[in-house]
């Protein structure tokens, strides 16, 4: 696959993790593109708590996931939770290939959903559009990095500062 391939699906990926973002708390919104000979044959992204993450999602919409590359926007979990280890589901459903935007920062994780998947012979790319990856899961990635979780605030204000009249 070449580069110019590998960017442009992942930018597919993190766009379908956008879709989650809402939803997706406490868990990271991810989204996920499997692709095989450079045709996307699944997608998907993280769903509400308890419920599939993007790599099960996307397995779920292929056909035949075997000798497909998944892209995904967040290191694929290797622990059970409410659902199942997707490193684990990727390996089953027969993935060849993973590209990974960023590595989980999530004690969890954090580089052991690679090695699984390195340790069953399949091919790890880390680092794929891990800029825009970053902006997107800010959040999450500041809770794991730090232990508290990040605010956006959007507030209607006048020119002088003001949230409201002097009368009320």
């Amino acid at each position: 696959m070449s580069e110019a391939a590998d960017r442009a699906l992942m930018q597919r990926a993190i766009d379908l993790g956008r879709q989650a973002r809402f939803w997706a708390a406490p868990n990271p919104a991810v989204g996920c593109v499997l692709a095989r000979d450079g045709e996307v044959i699944g997608s998907g992204y993280t769903q509400p708590v308890g419920q599939a993450h993007a790599e099960v999602m996307a397995l779920q919409s292929a056909v035949n996931a075997q000798q497909s590359t998944a892209y995904v926007t967040l290191e694929p979990c290797s622990h059970q939770g409410h659902t199942g280890p997707c490193a684990q589901a990727l390996i089953e459903a027969g993935v060849t290939r993973v590209v990974v935007a960023i590595e989980d920062p999530n004690p969890s994780v954090s580089g052991q959903g690679i090695a699984l998947l390195r340790a069953e012979g399949i091919a790890v790319e880390v680092g794929v559009l891990a800029d825009q990856a970053e902006q997107h899961l800010a959040g999450f990635l500041h809770r794991m990095r730090r232990g508290w979780g990040q605010v956006t605030l959007k507030v209607a204000a006048s020119l002088d500062g003001r949230v409201g009249h002097g009368n009320g």
